[in-house]
């Protein structure tokens, strides 16, 4: 659940950004990929988290993720889908001598396909400048002509100076356009992949840079780690199972506590319903459910599965049309702390 709501606010981000700065958001659910798999702390947690974030999002380095959906959720094929990545030990291995010969056989490799090459392994500024925007240019250009596409990958620094950084290198030397609303977008066969230290702050942050500098949202595409597998617990979101109701001598009782002390911890009583109402969710007490819809069903009751969820009808219910004010103005907020 954590894993999901945090995947689900950074697709809000995305589709709030977009809606500012782009004319397009049919890539929305392509802008965030899972990076997670190898820091997650077992297989198991791997496959769990990375269910959870493909609910939104049709990217994904994670394997055990789509693994999970594919046996417990009705998938046929493949849920989730990433283009082919280098990273730097595929760079280092060829020595800092060679390493435009190592990114010249990563184009050659996986030529006219969706290929993402990381260019901080020694001077990010000379590998693009001299590697990329140079010697490897007209590759680049029959690369894109033959339907690929390409994103460069800067991996260290401070995000938002260095991804703006590569953004100007690129623009100067492949070109942009301005779309309707006056922000510059690169071609679109080449974008920016920015998967370091991405969370919900910094991804604020980094959108709010790119717009203040002029730059449409989509020329970048990101990636979460640690911060989307690892770096929740159940306080993330303040979200815990309790007992509401207990059936004593065939009477029922409310079961809740009201710790004096944190007024947060107060839980919910008594028989609850689900209400929906201009996209929001709303818990109440069942008693004062009389003519709204109860959206609750029983999904799993003494052993049996009675409500079998496939993960198209999930993904239906997580659709991003509107976002949620409050959550994201409280988000930017702390990015700009």
């Amino acid at each position: 659940m954590t894993v999901a709501t945090v995947s689900r606010v950074c697709k809000q981000l995305l589709y709030n950004s977009n809606e500012r700065t782009s004319d397009d958001q049919s890539l929305l659910s392509q802008s965030l990929s899972d990076c997670g798999y190898r820091g997650a702390s077992s297989l198991e947690s791997a496959a769990v988290g990375g269910a959870a974030h493909i609910v939104n999002f049709t990217t994904t380095q994670n394997i055990a993720g789509t693994c999970l959906l594919r046996k417990y959720y009705n998938v046929d094929g493949v849920p989730a889908y990433a283009g082919v990545s280098s990273e730097h030990s595929t760079v280092t291995a060829w020595g800092r001598k060679d390493e435009t010969a190592a990114q010249r056989n990563t184009m050659k490799t996986f030529f006219g396909r969706k290929v993402a090459c990381v260019v901080d392994s020694y001077d990010i500024w000379k590998s693009i400048n001299d590697i990329f925007c140079g010697e490897l240019k007209d590759i680049i250009l029959q690369h894109k002509n033959k339907g690929g596409t390409l994103a460069i990958r800067p991996d260290s620094g401070d995000p938002k100076q260095v991804l703006l950084k590569c953004l100007d290198i690129l623009g100067k030397e492949f070109g942009t356009e301005k779309n309707s609303k006056g922000y510059k977008v690169l071609p679109l066969f080449m974008k920016v992949l920015q998967a370091d230290g991405i969370n919900c702050q910094s991804l604020a942050a980094i959108l709010k840079a790119m717009e203040d500098s002029g730059w449409a949202s989509t020329n970048v595409v990101f990636g979460s780690g640690a911060a989307l597998l690892q770096k929740v617990d159940r306080d993330t979101q303040k979200c815990a199972y309790k007992c509401s109701l207990a059936v004593i001598d065939g009477k029922e009782h409310e079961v809740f506590k009201q710790p004096i002390t944190d007024p947060g911890k107060h839980s919910k009583r008594g028989r609850l319903a689900l209400l929906y109402k201009n996209g929001v969710y709303t818990t109440v007490k069942a008693s004062d459910c009389t003519t709204e819809k109860d959206h609750l069903e029983i999904v799993y009751e003494n052993g049996r599965l009675l409500k079998d969820f496939n993960l198209e009808e999930i993904r239906e219910r997580a659709q991003v049309t509107c976002v949620d004010t409050e959550i994201l103005k409280s988000i930017e907020q702390d990015a700009l702390q």
